[in-house]
């Protein structure tokens, strides 16, 4: 009977017969916060041009 494999260890093995390699990155505790912030940043600021584009677009009229 064959032996259960996990997805991770089904991943890793898709990847070692493709001739990939991964790298993992750590970064300090202290930073945590920093990217918390840019993280949710980037998306805010995104939605805060739209609705300020909406805006003016709304404010203007539609043009025909």
């Amino acid at each position: 009977m064959r032996a259960v494999r996990r997805p991770a260890e089904r991943c890793l093995d898709a990847i070692d017969a493709m001739h990939l390699s991964q790298r993992v990155a750590c970064q300090p505790a202290g930073r945590y916060w920093a990217f918390q912030w840019a993280e949710t940043g980037a998306p805010v600021l995104l939605s805060a041009a739209v609705v300020a584009g909406c805006a003016v677009r709304l404010r203007h009229g539609v043009p025909t």
